[in-house]
């Protein structure tokens, strides 16, 4: 997250943050920063998730971060999720359990 946020300092701070999906029973929680440039995904509970869906929101993304990558992964048998390095359009998003997503809209 340091170094996401260090790469694009003022893209990162500007801008609204706007809640997309908010608390739920799943315990996933989105929002944006820079007016929609980065979403994050945090996944508070067990449950990983392969496919899922906020509110709608679809569009074409790139993966900056995932906890379930093998350098963030504390369960090194929990599989990697991923949507890919390059820009990708999307509808749905893998969250692992207890993890979190970094993407940005291209």
């Amino acid at each position: 997250m340091i170094q996401i946020r260090e790469s694009d300092v003022t893209g990162w701070a500007q801008g609204d943050s706007i809640p997309i999906y908010s608390w739920n029973q799943n315990r996933v929680f989105a929002f944006t920063r820079n007016n929609g440039k980065y979403l994050i995904i945090f996944n508070f509970g067990g449950t990983s998730f392969d496919n899922y869906g906020l509110n709608g929101l679809s569009g074409t993304y790139k993966e900056l971060a995932n906890t379930s990558w093998p350098a963030y992964r504390l369960d090194i048998n929990a599989p990697e999720k991923t949507i890919g390095s390059n820009y990708v359009s999307v509808s749905s998003f893998a969250i692992p359990a207890f993890g979190a997503v970094v993407l940005q809209k291209q």
